[in-house]
C-alpha cells in the first residue's frame, strides 16, 4: 500500500471527513434500517475496496442531489 505522506493540516481535515461525516452518517444509516453498526462500516469497506479495484475517479464530477 502506498504511503501517503499527509501534512499536518491534511491529515487534520482527512480525519475530520471520516470522525464527522462519513462515520456518523452510515451509523444514523444502520440505526434507521436496524442493522449492525459494525456490520456497516465494514460493508462500507468492502465496497469502497471493490470499487477501488474496478474504477478509477481522475474524472470523477460530483452530482447534485
Amino acid at each position: 500500500m502506498k504511503q501517503y505522506k499527509l501534512n499536518k493540516k491534511e491529515l487534520h481535515d482527512f480525519n475530520m471527513i471520516i470522525s464527522y461525516d462519513l462515520i456518523p452518517k452510515l451509523i444514523n444509516f444502520a440505526d434507521k434500517y436496524n442493522f449492525d453498526r459494525d456490520s456497516i462500516i465494514k460493508y462500507t469497506a468492502d465496497v469502497i475496496k471493490a470499487v477501488i479495484e474496478i474504477t478509477t475517479f481522475e474524472n470523477f464530477e460530483e452530482t447534485k442531489q
